[in-house]
């Protein structure tokens, strides 16, 4: 297990090395995409910013959801610092370390059982990777191929899905029986795609305004299931790797990729900053607030 984490970590390093080097020399082959990036406007650069705490807010209302499910409860500060360290940590370390510390959290705080908490996150990455499927085929393909494509996925999800609870004895069958907080999760993760559609079209927008906004549905499904190969800290190189990949689905140009890229990067890093310091502050009161 050590030397696994090890590997992980050069991995890491070595993607994250090639991601930067690949970036400058693909810049310093285009100088005039240096330019461009400059000319971007301030309102896109405000818009990405204030678009991604909205972001912030809808993640707190499914982690709030997640605990509901869990029969629990949480307090809006502690939500907040939470996922706010939450964030931080999947900034700085690679993999999903996010989710480890949340669930690692719940259980020593609330009790919750990490089969219990490991049952709803399922049930939440088996919207997020439907919705991830749907976006990529009704960005890229007819109607009625998207409907067949998207009746496809749901069936190999739903066994694929089956088959982890029965090999993990999990007890999803009780978390979808509480049809009411089901549906918010499913709906809270349709406006989390939503939302991340919308900052990707403007940062492609502003770098590109030939991109039409069919074709930002399929980049954002690409750029989102990109989550699942969590090898770099915000899947840094990961996530531009797909999207280049994948040129010919979604029919972005490369050029286009580098600089929204760059843009969410750079807006993100502000956010991620900006979201901990708040965080640290909320957690020292939240404990201040116990105590008396």
């Amino acid at each position: 297990m050590k030397y696994s984490k090890i590997i992980r970590t050069v991995t890491a390093a070595i993607v994250i090395a090639i991601t930067f080097f690949v970036v400058r020399s693909y810049l310093n082959a285009h100088p005039a995409l240096i330019h461009q990036l400059g000319s971007v406007s301030l309102p896109v650069l405000i818009s990405v910013f204030l678009l991604y705490l909205v972001m912030f807010g809808i993640i707190l209302q499914l982690f709030h959801v997640t605990i509901l499910l869990c029969h629990k409860s949480i307090k809006r500060l502690e939500n907040f610092y939470i996922n706010g360290y939450s964030i931080g940590l999947n900034f700085i370390l690679p993999g999903q370390t996010g989710p480890i510390f949340r669930s690692g959290y719940v259980k020593r705080k609330y009790g919750i059982a990490f089969k219990t908490f490991l049952s709803v996150t399922l049930l939440y990455y088996f919207f997020y990777t439907l919705i991830c499927l749907s976006f990529i085929s009704v960005g890229s393909r007819p109607w009625w191929q998207s409907i067949v494509l998207i009746l496809f996925a749901t069936a190999v999800l739903i066994y694929g899905t089956r088959w982890y609870v029965k090999k993990k004895a999990l007890d999803v069958e009780k978390i979808i029986l509480q049809k009411k907080w089901a549906t918010i999760l499913l709906l809270l993760t349709s406006a989390q795609f939503s939302l991340q559609t919308l900052i990707y079209y403007i940062e492609l927008r502003a770098v590109d305004h030939l991109v039409a906004f069919h074709q930002v549905i399929a980049y954002t499904g690409i750029a989102n299931i990109s989550l699942f190969v969590g090898l770099t800290p915000a899947g840094i190189g990961i996530r531009e790797s797909f999207l280049v990949l994948s040129e010919k689905i979604h029919q972005i140009p490369v050029s286009a990729i580098v600089l929204a890229n760059l843009i969410d990067r750079s807006i993100y890093i502000i956010f991620i900053f900006a979201i901990v310091v708040i965080s640290v502050i909320l957690h020292k009161f939240f404990k201040n607030w116990e105590k008396a």
